[in-house]
């Protein structure tokens, strides 16, 4: 078994938050997210020490636990309640309380992720919110594709800024994503969940992570990734890219498309590649 990893930088040259490891058969991506307010220390940003934290300890726990956990899906589930625990005290290190958070004061720092392991030619994985993951066969078919449907998200959030005259991309507006919808499993618009899951360590947040399993056959790939590479990795040319063509090749369909929309395509991103 092989990999790769792929990452950029944001064009817009913003303060990168994504992490990545991988090693052997085990693989994480995850993709920080800052805190958004100042409070009396003048807490700013820490989304890059959020994914790493996050990361690394996504990684070690599966590294410690995978020859002795016989359930890889309870691996996963168990990676997942250790790096949220992780990521808890560090918000509360930076001042969070967990019994009465107020998001007007602080807003937590977190993360998603998407990750996995090989055990006995099996691939598990997990992924939550925007980052995802892919698996494909031999010739280049997509068979599986995980990564959280926001659609109800976004017509709700829409509505919200239509009845509360909330500006888009506004402090009020991530205020109240950060208090109504990150992590709200309960919230129900048109018959579809429209919260929106994060490892900000809330102990809910365990209800959004999506996990599966797939044996890999001689010439499937997977891919991990962060929500930069979404636009790419459904575009049939890129994949073609991706799967046939070597690195460079890889590298200069990314950055050409960069420079040809960077608002749409200019997103830091990281990806790995598994080629089996």
């Amino acid at each position: 078994m092989k990999y790769k990893v792929f990452h950029f930088d944001a064009a817009s040259k913003k303060a990168p938050e994504d992490y990545v490891i991988a090693q052997e058969n085990i693989f994480v991506v995850t993709d920080g997210f800052s805190a958004l307010f100042d409070n009396e220390t003048g807490l700013k940003g820490y989304g890059k020490q959020a994914a790493e934290i996050a990361g690394k300890s996504l990684f070690d726990y599966i590294q410690e636990h995978i020859e002795k956990e016989i359930d890889g899906n309870n691996l996963l589930i168990g990676a997942y309640k250790y790096a949220n625990a992780q990521i808890k005290k560090y918000n509360e290190e930076l001042g969070a309380n967990y019994s009465n958070l107020d998001f007007e004061k602080i807003g937590l720092v977190g993360c998603t992720c998407a990750y996995g392991f090989v055990k006995e030619k099996v691939l598990y994985f997990a992924q939550l919110n925007d980052s995802g993951v892919m698996v494909f066969d031999q010739y280049g078919n997509r068979e599986i594709d995980f990564i959280y449907n926001q659609s109800a998200y976004y017509k709700y959030i829409k509505e919200l800024r239509e009845q509360k005259g909330i500006e888009e991309d506004s402090v009020k507006e991530h205020q109240l994503i950060r208090k109504e919808i990150i992590n709200n499993f309960d919230l129900i618009y048109l018959d579809l969940n429209a919260g929106l899951g994060a490892m900000t360590g809330q102990e809910e947040s365990v209800k959004f992570l999506h996990y599966g399993c797939s044996h890999l056959f001689c010439g499937q790939k997977a891919l991990f990734y962060t929500d930069g590479f979404i636009p790419y990795v459904y575009s049939k040319e890129f994949i073609d890219v991706l799967l046939e063509k070597n690195d460079k090749e890889v590298k200069r369909f990314v950055e050409s498309k960069m420079q040809e929309s960077s608002e749409k395509y200019g997103k830091e991103k990281t990806l790995i590649l598994i080629e089996s």
